[in-house]
């Protein structure tokens, strides 16, 4: 679908019929779709024409970064280890595996631009500034422990150093609220803006997440 200048929705049909399809669109023009069986749709007219392709195995989140940059990954799971990084420079045709410190839990990760891109373990931030070719360890995030198996952690960065992380859910030891960092994740702080729960989002650098249910 697609708004128009009335606020109104017009339906546009896509070139596959799978469904559980999300959405991450770089600029008004340039999108992609993808689904739970793998395939993988980009469009550089708003959805107008779209070309398909595939995602690599198991990858479940992809971002849009730029025209033809796209990130794709997996979370970790329950297992350090399991989570997978790719990346494709031409809007997803061709795929490079991006391998991080292999040992980690992921719970979480944004990709902001081309190259810079952060991911969360149950206590460190970790960031990328090459596209994923090496990965730095940064800053200790709040909280004694998080929790190891609430792999779908919502992280989201506006550029290389404002950006917010929550928990899934809160357990007994678990320290999952809200935190945000402004210096790129070297540090974090208390991001707690009166709501609670297990996922959401943040609509820009000073309101911090705008929803959080559970």
């Amino acid at each position: 679908f697609t708004a128009t200048a009335q606020n109104l929705w017009t339906e546009i049909p896509l070139p596959v019929t799978s469904t559980n399809l999300s959405i991450s669109f770089a600029d008004s023009g340039h999108g992609c779709l993808w689904s739970s069986d793998g395939m993988f749709l980009y469009t550089s007219d708003g959805g107008g024409t779209w070309s398909v392709d595939t995602i690599p195995s198991y990858a479940t989140k992809c971002e849009l970064v730029s025209s033809n940059v796209v990130w794709c990954y997996r979370p970790g799971a329950a297992t350090p280890g399991q989570a997978t990084f790719f990346r494709s420079s031409d809007r997803g045709r061709t795929w490079l595996r991006k391998y991080y410190p292999d040992t980690l839990l992921v719970l979480g990760a944004n990709f902001v631009s081309e190259d810079f891109a952060q991911f969360v373990t149950p206590t460190y931030s970790w960031a990328t500034t090459n596209g994923g070719d090496s990965w730095q360890r940064r800053g200790q995030l709040l909280g004694s422990s998080w929790v190891y198996y609430a792999y779908d952690h919502a992280v989201e960065f506006f550029d290389e150093s404002v950006g917010y992380v929550s928990g899934s859910f809160p357990l007994v030891g678990g320290d999952l609220w809200p935190q945000k960092t402004t210096d790129g994740g070297f540090t974090w702080n208390d991001g707690f803006v009166g709501v609670w729960g297990s996922g959401g989002g943040a609509v820009n650098q000073s309101s911090g997440p705008l929803r959080f249910s559970g």
